[in-house]
């Protein structure tokens, strides 16, 4: 007697839906991206809309992250500051209007050319800064030396003198206010801001 088999494309699209769920982005994009058209590729682009990368090596970035955005309609990306040089010849593949961007250590530093490639396109940014400790060390730099480090490197991408043509919508975390009126010079079309203040201790 022979055993039935059950082969992927039997499965019901609920049981791709859970499947993909439970997968990390790089999971889903790595398994079912090269999968030839089919009923499988509607479902599977909901679940890849927005890539994070914050965790992924660079050679998987560079194998994988063109053929997505040249392939998917891919609108968002979470990545951290440093990540920003990697990405950045990669823009125009496809039509990214959202980024996350995390700031994770004192000695990030992102090149200007690659900071206003990013900028030209963006429609929404969410600042993110995930390490107090450093800016506690910054903040004591600024006590005994006067030497104000903040917008260099708690947020590079702000450090700079590219403006923010298409930028509408903002959300950024911050220690000190007056530091916001630094972007908000250089987005003259931006609509959305959220600030959330963090208190450090």
């Amino acid at each position: 007697m022979s055993k039935e088999v059950t082969k992927l494309l039997d499965l019901e699209d609920l049981s791709f839906l859970c499947i993909f769920q439970y997968l990390s982005i790089r999971q889903r994009i790595t398994l079912f991206i090269d999968l030839p058209h089919c009923r499988i590729q509607p479902l599977l682009q909901s679940f890849i809309s927005f890539v994070d990368i914050t965790n992924e090596d660079n050679e998987w970035i560079e194998e994988y992250l063109p053929q997505v955005l040249i392939q998917r309609k891919i609108r968002g990306l979470r990545l951290k500051e440093q990540q920003i040089h990697l990405i950045s010849k990669y823009f125009t593949l496809g039509d990214i209007q959202t980024i996350e961007l995390v700031t994770t250590c004192l000695s990030d530093e992102v090149p200007i050319n690659d900071c206003t490639s990013v900028s030209q396109s963006l429609n929404k940014l969410v600042l993110l800064y995930d390490n107090d400790a450093r800016y506690k060390q910054i903040r004591t730099i600024k006590y005994q030396t006067g030497e104000d480090l903040y917008s260099r490197y708690i947020y590079p991408i702000i450090g700079q003198n590219y403006t923010f043509h298409n930028l509408t919508d903002l959300s950024i975390n911050l220690f000190e206010m007056h530091h916001i009126f630094n972007i908000l010079s250089r987005s003259p079309n931006l609509q959305t801001l959220k600030v959330k203040l963090k208190k450090i201790f």
